[in-house]
């Protein structure tokens, strides 16, 4: 195999796989989103190739005309003849003629393309992209600028409903060398280096001088990307899990506590148990809770709080025990449990223990307690929750 046939090959199997990786197809039919430009003539080539070999459906192309251009009755029929060549099946979408001298131009034509794109779609069928790297970068940059949201900065999504972005693990230069030794020939929009428009001017302006005093800055971008995706992850699943996990007993309350400990649902959980809900139960609550987030998860207590309620902190578990009842926490040696102490014959056996304890201590321990029952020769128990 040459080098040329070899990087073909490469560059096939990689998008490929990509697209498995994010689920791009889904076992429907691609529609390239044609505008004669290198990504989407590209694009189109890449994935007739791929449905020849019979890894995705045999692809169809549409073009928009926005009205705006001249000449752009003769890059249509060029497109058609494309179209024609590899036996793809090719539309036109004409759409309602924008104003070029609007201040929104951008954002009015792209939203029309997507509106018309996603008309002419049927159910089985979703719209490729020829979105590349360089133009996450650039629109990752552009939203430095315009927004504050750590999300905007991960660039363009992979897929959005119905439009899918497969080229976003290349970089243009790797297209350019795709189409170079396809012999794929494409057209340069006129309207690219007009700098009127942002995405033109931070393209020319700000990414050409980034990439002159640092060529390695989309390698760079790329690692960015991922350790930023895996930071907002870990955040996204912090934040799904409940900071606070309570578990009522009759005596009282078991609260589990993830992370920081928040003071008004400490205070939510504390008015459960206590028969006072404002006042000094208030201040003992601040100053506990302070120390919680202090990191001190030693085992202390009991802290007599008002309204009768005893506290025992146990690293990140709390007990609440009401008032009048008598439930004596100890210190655990187990990470994680909270041991209560009781009492049982020394005739009991430890495969008796656990049975015995459970229907004794049931309005204890809760219905079904995971226990770890510790014997001692006179009969003392510890039961671990």
């Amino acid at each position: 195999m040459t080098n040329q046939n070899r990087y073909l090959f490469n560059f096939s199997k990689h998008v490929n796989e990509f697209c498995d990786e994010f689920s791009l197809l889904e076992d429907k039919t691609p529609v390239i989103a044609l505008s004669g430009g290198l990504d989407s003539v590209a694009l189109l080539h890449l994935f007739n190739d791929l449905s020849l070999q019979n890894l995705c459906r045999r692809p169809r192309a549409v073009t928009i005309d926005h009205g705006t251009r001249a000449d752009i009755e003769k890059e249509l029929q060029e497109l058609k003849k494309i179209c024609d060549d590899l036996k793809v099946e090719y539309r036109v979408l004409k759409i309602k003629a924008l104003d070029l001298s609007s201040s929104n131009f951008e954002n009015v034509a792209r939203q029309s393309r997507y509106e018309a794109i996603e008309n002419d779609l049927k159910a089985d069928e979703v719209c490729l992209l020829g979105h590349h790297l360089d133009d996450c970068f650039e629109w990752s940059l552009m939203q430095q600028f315009k927004s504050s949201q750590m999300s905007a900065k991960l660039g363009i999504p992979v897929r959005r409903g119905v439009f899918r972005r497969p080229l976003l693990c290349v970089s243009r230069a790797h297209i350019e060398r795709y189409a170079k030794y396809k012999n794929l020939n494409w057209f340069e929009d006129s309207s690219n280096t007009n700098l009127k428009f942002e995405r033109n001017f931070i393209r020319h302006e700000v990414v050409k001088s980034i990439a002159k005093r640092y060529p390695k800055y989309l390698k760079h971008y790329v690692y960015s990307q991922k350790e930023l995706k895996k930071l907002l992850k870990a955040k996204k699943s912090k934040e799904a899990m409940p900071s606070i996990k309570s578990h009522q007993r009759s005596w009282g309350m078991i609260l589990e506590i993830f992370g920081a400990l928040d003071i008004e649902q400490f205070k939510s959980e504390l008015f459960k148990v206590s028969q006072v809900h404002r006042g000094q139960v208030a201040l003992q609550s601040t100053k506990f809770v302070t120390n919680f987030n202090k990191g001190n998860l030693e085992i202390k207590g009991p802290y007599s709080f008002s309204g009768g309620v005893k506290v025992f902190q146990f690293g990140r578990q709390i007990i609440f025990i009401r008032k009048n009842f008598e439930v004596t926490p100890l210190a655990s040696q187990i990470p994680g449990s909270i041991p209560f102490l009781s009492r049982t014959s020394s005739k009991n056996s430890m495969q008796e223990t656990p049975a015995i304890l459970a229907t004794k201590y049931r309005h204890l321990l809760g219905e079904n307690p995971f226990t770890y029952p510790w014997k001692e020769p006179r009969g003392q128990v510890l039961i671990y929750i």
